[in-house]
C-alpha cells in the first residue's frame, strides 16, 4: 500500500533516442532462426536490479566467452584477449569476495546491534529498579537523590500542599 500524500515515483528513462549518433542497421530484420552456430550474435541488455543478478549475468558472458575458442578469436579482433578477459573475470571474483564479506561484515553487526540493545534493556530494567528504591531508600533525604541524579520532587509538592491548606488566622 502506498501512501497517497507522497509523489510516485517516476519511470526512469534510460534510451537517449534523441542523438545525432549513426543507428547500426538492421541486418537481421527479426530473423533469428540461423544455418550453423554463432554466425548471428543477438544481445538483450536486461536491467536487473540487484548487485547478484548482474554479477552472475556478468560472470556467465566471460565463462562462456573463455570457454569458445571460436568466440575468443573473434573477441581478439577487438582487443578481448583470452588474457585480458581473465584478469577481468578476476576482478568478478574479487566484487563477488567483497559482496560475501560486506554481507558478512552486515550480518556480524545486525548480531552485535540485537545483543546491545538486549543489554540495554536489560540494564535499563535494572536502573529502573534501582531508582525506584532509591526513592522509597531516601525518600526523607531529597538531597542524597539529587546526588544519585534523581530529581527530588516531593519539597515543591509538600509547600503547594501547605499554601493549600487555610491558615489558622484565615477564618
Amino acid at each position: 500500500m502506498t501512501c497517497p500524500c507522497l509523489p510516485r515515483k517516476r519511470f526512469q528513462v534510460t534510451t537517449d533516442s534523441r542523438h545525432h549518433e549513426p543507428i547500426a542497421e538492421n541486418v537481421l530484420e527479426r530473423q533469428f532462426d540461423v544455418a550453423e552456430p554463432n554466425t548471428v550474435w543477438v544481445s538483450d541488455i536486461a536491467c536487473i536490479p540487484t548487485q547478484d543478478g548482474w554479477l552472475d549475468q556478468a560472470s556467465s558472458l566471460y565463462a562462456n566467452l573463455e570457454s569458445d575458442e571460436k568466440l575468443l578469436q573473434k573477441m581478439a579482433q577487438f582487443g578481448y584477449t583470452a588474457q585480458k578477459i581473465r584478469g577481468e573475470e578476476a576482478l568478478l571474483d574479487a566484487l563477488r569476495e567483497k559482496i560475501q564479506l560486506q554481507a558478512k561484515e552486515t550480518g556480524e553487526a545486525q548480531s552485535a546491534t540485537r545483543e546491545r540493545d538486549k543489554k540495554i534493556k536489560e540494564l535499563d530494567s535494572y536502573v529502573s529498579n534501582l531508582r525506584a528504591i532509591a526513592k522509597v531508600a531516601f525518600y526523607d533525604s531529597p538531597q542524597e537523590l539529587e546526588k544519585l541524579g534523581i530529581i527530588a520532587r516531593s519539597a515543591p509538592r509538600k509547600k503547594k500542599a501547605e499554601a493549600a491548606k487555610p491558615s489558622a488566622g484565615a477564618k
